[in-house]
């Protein structure tokens, strides 16, 4: 190439008469020396605008002509673009040029930038490089003319000796140049592609971004320059257009490793419905010579559902790929009948569920303190919801409740709602949602518009607002809240219906009391004692404190309290007292209209009960407890009602297990 170029110098000084200037000029070289002598460049011209591949003006072709004064840069040998034939558009054999221009001063261009390779776009480095080559200070040369005179033919020796010093400055400057140029940049080459198998099979949820296919890309004898790929989705489910493709599918991605090279929305702009093609044009993805580039295609689900896994193809078709070697030659891949593909499986939205289950935090089985003069608000349940596969927005939550009387029978739904329970509230946190009267079912249906994350949970909390209990005779009934399978109806992110749960669930009774003796420190004890040997006997107690709640509790002496025992136990000498009666208790006969004598616990205070027990002559598996517990208390009028407690309470009020033995 430098030899060549030397030539053509030799002769334009060997045929002065001819023009040395011009001669240079149509051979389409110039040295960049004289670039301030560019020809149809004016020499005022400055590059000012960005310009990138399809634009058109004048400053394309001045751009051409600067181009074209380095064999490096040249545009083209002949036709369009070559030296003398500049044009005004911005193609892709410019495009090319201003990449070799580029990567040639990349210290200057490409390195303040961060970039390893040329671009092709002329921005502000690459103008500011361009300008510094047209304002480079130089000696303008002259056209000699046909010497007549010993004077014009001094001249034309002298300006031989200046072109003999240039085409020094030349030389060495070509010599400069062949070190920058790669050594296969004007080699011819080959591009392929093959599809990888780390990838394959893969389900593309609506909204999830999934590496669905990935091909390599491989080079031979010279690097390529991928300009273009042209990606094919095929419909595989259902008729073989991109109708419903664009429909499941959001956006398509390009990756050489982590960097994104390319992003498209799959539209209709983008997405030709007849052969479901998308292109991808600008890349200037580099493949080494005798090397390689993995690309990765990967694809975002819309926000759709289908009725079916929706089967997609994305395909390598004839052509597909469009690079350009060192040689400045068009490489395409893969050739006809070598299709390269994957299939993946658009699944959609899943219709999202929601799981549901008692807080552990919930309001165990307990007594609880109403009055005569104010409502009362008491916790009943406490749950979870979890949403699954999908985010799932709450429309409704349905509460029911459940009641019964102080001797156990169902209380109807009229006495819960007129009686009872005045409303129902719904919490999240301490976030109160919403409030709801109870409807003839005895349910409340919230709405509490909520929207629970994907496999996020959340924790609510139903509480009770009690009536005034007006009547002491009404109180001492117990509710819980419950909620079934159809308790909840709201919509998944695909708009699905949601409308079960997995699991029924429900709070504990919570038992309402004007008066009542709460039960605390308990400790229960029974032992074995060894008579003989031939028999055992038993001995032990049941001790607990009565704290009065709401008024005084008055407990009989004769009745208060229930026993009962496993094994064969005789309970008829049983005893029940206080611990120290005189200094603690007060024993009252006959009051509030009762009969008999009374233990009185006043309002606030708390006592001690006893319960000693022994037996003898029994034998097997022994135990003791309380299984009832009466008292009373007085109404509006002062008279005193009766009540019970039995179950759960109690149940602490047991001894262990025993074994007794006997000949």
């Amino acid at each position: 190439m430098k030899k060549t170029i030397i030539a053509l110098m030799m002769v334009a000084l060997v045929f002065p008469f001819a023009g040395s200037l011009a001669a240079e000029k149509e051979d389409g070289f110039e040295p960049q020396v004289l670039a301030s002598n560019l020809v149809g460049v004016p020499s005022a011209f400055r590059f000012n605008t960005d310009l990138r591949e399809g634009v058109r003006g004048s400053e394309v072709r001045y751009l051409q002509i600067l181009l074209n004064t380095d064999p490096v840069t040249r545009i083209a040998v002949s036709g369009p673009g070559s030296p003398g034939s500049e044009t005004d558009y911005f193609g892709s054999l410019t495009k090319a040029a201003v990449i070799r221009f580029q990567n040639k001063y990349r210290q200057e261009i490409l390195a303040p930038l961060g970039l390893t390779a040329g671009t092709g776009y002329v921005g502000v480095s690459t103008r500011a490089k361009l300008n510094a080559i047209i304002s480079a200070p130089t000696d303008t040369p002259t056209t000699p003319t046909t010497p007549t005179t010993p004077t014009e033919l001094s001249q034309i020796l002298e300006r031989l000796k200046q072109l003999a010093a240039a085409l020094e400055a030349v030389s060495s400057r070509l010599d400069e140049m062949e070190k920058d140029v790669p050594v296969d940049y004007f080699e011819e080459g080959s591009l392929s592609v093959t599809m990888r198998s780390e990838i394959r099979n893969k389900e593309v949820a609506a909204l999830e971004e999934v590496e669905v296919a990935r091909f390599r890309l491989s080079a031979e004898d010279s690097r390529v320059t991928i300009q273009r790929i042209d990606l094919y989705l095929l419909n595989m489910s259902f008729n073989p257009n991109s109708t419903e493709i664009r429909r499941v599918i959001d956006s398509i991605s390009l990756y050489d490793g982590n960097t994104r090279i390319a992003n498209s929305v799959a539209d209709r702009n983008t997405l030709d419905r007849d052969t479901g093609q998308i292109r991808f044009s600008s890349l200037n993805l580099v493949v080494p010579k005798d090397g390689f580039k993995d690309v990765t295609v990967r694809v975002k689900g819309a926000d759709a559902t289908v009725a079916n896994d929706f089967t997609v193809r994305v395909a390598l078709q004839k052509d597909s790929i469009r690079g350009i070697d060192g040689a400045n030659v068009s490489q395409w891949a893969p050739p006809a009948n070598n299709e390269v593909y994957r299939d993946f499986k658009f699944i959609g939205q899943p219709a999202g569920t929601l799981s549901i289950r008692r807080s552990v935090d919930t309001k165990k089985e307990s007594l609880v303190s109403v009055s005569e003069t104010t409502t009362t608000e008491i916790e009943l349940l406490k749950f979870e919801l979890t949403a699954k596969d999908s985010s799932v927005e709450i429309e409704t939550l349905t509460v029911k409740i459940e009641g019964f009387d102080i001797e156990g029978d169902q209380l109807t739904n009229a006495d819960i709602r007129e009686e009872y329970v005045q409303e129902l509230i719904l919490y999240k946190g301490n976030t109160k949602l919403d409030a709801q009267d109870l409807n003839s079912s005895a349910k409340a249906i919230f709405e509490p518009e909520l929207t629970i994350a994907k496999g996020s949970t959340v924790v609510f909390t139903v509480k009770a607002k009690i009536y005034k209990i007006e009547d002491l005779e009404m109180q001492g009934a117990s509710i819980k809240a419950l909620m079934d399978t159809s308790a909840v109806y709201g919509y998944s992110a695909a708009d699905g219906v949601v409308d079960e749960l997995d699991r029924e669930i429900e709070g504990y009774p919570q038992h309402l009391y004007v008066v009542y003796p709460a039960i605390s420190n308990i400790s229960t004890t029974i032992e074995r004692i060894e008579i003989g040997t031939t028999q055992d006997r038993a001995t032990g107690e049941i001790s607990f404190n009565i704290t009065a709640q709401g008024r005084d509790v008055y407990i009989k002496k004769t009745d208060g309290v229930l026993e009962d025992g496993e094994g064969a136990f005789d309970l008829s000498g049983f005893s029940l007292s206080f611990a120290d009666l005189e200094s603690n208790a007060t024993v009252r006969t006959n009051p509030v209209g009762l009969t008999g004598e009374y233990y009185l616990i006043p309002a606030g205070t708390t006592r001690n009960f006893e319960v000693i027990f022994e037996s003898e002559n029994v034998a097997g598996r022994n135990r003791v407890e309380i299984v009832e517990f009466r008292w009373y208390g007085r109404d509006k009028s002062g008279e005193g009602q009766p009540f019970v407690w039995t179950g759960h309470f109690l149940e602490e009020l047991k001894t262990s297990r025993i074994s007794l033995y006997r000949e």
